[in-house]
C-alpha cells in the first residue's frame, strides 16, 4: 500500500477531495508519493499499519500553516486485483513528534577567558587553546551536538577549520581544543559556536576573538631600591615597606604589561604577586620584608597573555633587612570553623559576626559578604607610624569593600579597602578622629582584579 498526498496546495486553493469525488474521477488529483508500507494477514486479523519515511516528513513540514492536508491510500498496483484490503477510517491518525530548535550557544570562553571582541579580546598562551560554550535546548531530555569554527579576520568561517563534539547533555558544555597546525603564534582569530539536536540546527553563537601569544617576554633589565640597598648592609626591617623600581627589558617592551615578584621565603612564581607596568613599562613596587637577614627578590616580566619571562632564571635582587618592630596582631584564620579567630601574636582575638569559612591562600579564610569581625578594643596606635597588611580576594565590584579598619570615636583610624569609584585598592587615613575629617588616600595604579588573591599593605 502507498500513501499519497492529494493535491499539492492547501484545500482553499486546490479543493482536495469533494463530496462527489470517486475512484473514477480523481486520478488527476493524486499528488506526491509519500510512503509505502507492506503488510499481510492470512486469517483476517486486524493489523496496524504505519507509514513513515519517504516524503512524509518533508510534505508534512511543507504543509505547516495549511488549513487541510489531504492524503490518500491506494495499492502499489491498482490494476492488480489479488490482494483484498479494508480500512477502518476511524482509527486513522497522523502522529507528529514536534522538535524545538536548540537555543543559541552562550557562556563562551577561550582558554577559560571570557568571550570578547576588539581591544578587549583575550590573549592566549598556546596555539591549541580550548574553546567552550554552553549548549541548551527547550526540549529537556534532548542530546545535542556542536562545534567551533575559527578563521583570521576578513576570512569566512568554513568546515575546513572546525572541530566538533557529539552527545552533549542539555545544558552541558561544548569543549573543543583547536588541533595542531591550525593557529599561528602572534596572529588574531575569530571563532563561533554552532549547535544542533540531530534534527534541526540552532542559531550560531556570537563571535569571539582572541590573539595567540605563545612567546614569553624578555626578562626585566634591572631592579633597584634606595630603601633596601643591595650592598650587603642591613637596611630597614621586618614590616617596613621599601620601594623597588623595576626597569623593563631593552627589547620588545610593548609586549610587557606587568611583572610578577616573589620575596623570601617565597621562591616560585606560583606564589608570586602581580604588579602592573606603568606607561613607560617600568614599575615601582612597595614591598615589605617578612623575615630579617638576607632576602632575595625574584622578578619575572609578564605579557598580555600571562606568559612569564624565563621561569628558571628570574631577575634577582639580594638585600638584608633588620629585625624591625614586632607585629602587634596577626590573624591567620587557621581555625577553619566557628566564630573565634585567635591572635597569633598579641592578645586581640577576633570575633566573627556572620561570614562563611572558605579556602584561603593557603589554609582557611573567611568570606565577609554582609558580615564582619571585630576585636575588643583597639590594636594599633594610629597617630604614629604603622603598617597593616592583608590577603584579600574580591568577589565583585558592585560596592565598596573594607578589609581592615580600626574604629575611633567619630571616624576610623584607617581603611584598607576596595574603592568602587576608582575600581582599585585604597589605603585611606582620616586627618583626625572627627566627623567629616579630611581624608588622605593612596590608590593602587592598577585596577582591582576579581577572583584573584591580592596582598594589600598600607604604610
Amino acid at each position: 500500500m502507498e500513501l499519497f498526498q492529494h493535491g499539492h496546495r492547501p484545500l482553499a486553493e486546490l479543493g482536495g477531495t469533494r463530496p462527489r469525488t470517486t475512484w473514477a474521477n480523481n486520478a488527476s488529483t493524486w499528488g506526491l508519493w509519500l510512503s509505502t508500507a507492506w503488510t499481510q494477514s492470512c486469517n483476517d486479523t486486524r493489523k496496524r499499519v504505519e507509514f513513515g519515511g519517504g516524503n512524509l516528513l518533508s510534505a508534512t513540514q511543507q504543509a505547516t500553516g495549511w488549513a487541510i492536508m489531504t492524503v490518500g491510500l491506494r495499492e502499489v498496483d491498482e490494476a492488480h486485483n489479488e490482494p483484498w484490503k479494508k480500512f477502518d477510517a476511524g482509527t486513522a491518525l497522523l502522529s507528529i513528534e514536534y522538535n524545538s530548535y536548540p537555543n543559541k550557544p552562550d557562556q563562551l570562553s577561550v582558554d577559560n577567558k571570557p568571550c570578547a571582541t576588539g581591544p578587549n579580546r583575550p590573549y592566549v598562551t598556546t596555539t591549541r587553546p580550548v574553546l567552550r560554550a554552553r549548549l541548551s535546548d527547550p526540549d529537556a531530555a534532548q542530546l545535542l551536538n556542536g562545534g567551533f569554527s575559527w578563521a583570521r579576520p576578513g576570512t569566512p568561517l568554513s568546515r575546513d577549520h572546525y572541530s566538533g563534539q557529539d552527545n552533549i547533555a542539555n545544558g552541558g558544555t561544548l569543549t573543543v581544543r583547536v588541533p595542531d597546525g591550525e593557529l599561528t603564534d602572534g596572529a588574531t582569530y575569530y571563532t563561533q559556536a554552532g549547535v544542533g539536536d540531530y534534527t534541526d540546527l540552532g542559531p550560531s553563537s556570537d563571535f569571539c576573538e582572541f590573539t595567540v601569544d605563545a612567546t614569553p617576554p624578555d626578562p626585566p633589565k634591572a631592579v633597584s631600591s634606595t630603601d633596601y640597598l643591595a650592598d650587603g648592609g642591613i637596611h630597614g626591617g621586618i614590616g617596613k615597606a621599601g620601594t623597588f623600581t623595576i626597569t623593563p627589558p631593552d627589547a620588545h617592551q610593548d609586549d610587557v604589561t606587568g611583572y610578577l615578584y616573589a620575596l623570601t621565603p617565597m621562591t616560585q612564581p606560583t606564589a608570586g604577586i602581580i604588579v602592573q607596568a606603568r606607561a613607560d613599562k617600568s614599575a615601582a613596587v612597595p614591598i615589605v620584608p617578612t623575615i630579617d637577614g638576607v632576602n632575595v627578590l625574584r622578578i619575572w616580566a609578564r605579557d598580555k597573555a600571562g606568559n612569564l619571562s624565563d621561569i628558571v632564571h628570574p631577575l634577582t635582587y639580594t638585600f638584608s633587612a633588620g629585625e624591625g618592630a614586632l607585629p602587634v596582631g596577626q590573624w591567620s584564620f587557621t581555625e577553619g570553623s566557628g566564630t573565634a579567630v585567635a591572635d597569633g601574636i598579641g592578645g586581640h582575638p577576633l570575633t566573627l559576626s556572620g561570614g562563611t569559612w572558605t579556602s584561603g591562600r593557603p589554609g582557611s579564610a573567611i568570606s565577609l559578604g554582609n558580615a564582619w569581625g571585630h576585636t575588643n578594643g583597639k590594636v594599633l596606635t594610629t597617630n604614629a607610624g604603622f603598617s597593616v597588611a592583608a590577603w584579600v580576594r574580591l568577589t565583585d565590584t558592585g560596592q565598596w569593600r573594607t578589609a581592615v579598619s580600626q574604629d575611633g570615636t567619630h571616624a576610623s583610624g584607617f581603611f584598607l579597602q576596595y574603592d568602587k569609584d576608582a575600581d582599585a585598592w585604597a589605603f585611606t587615613l582620616p586627618g583626625s578622629d572627627a566627623d567629616n575629617a579630611p581624608l588622605a588616600r593612596a590608590v593602587s595604579a592598577a585596577n582591582a582584579q576579581v577572583g584573584v588573591w591580592t596582598h594589600l599593605t598600607g604604610v
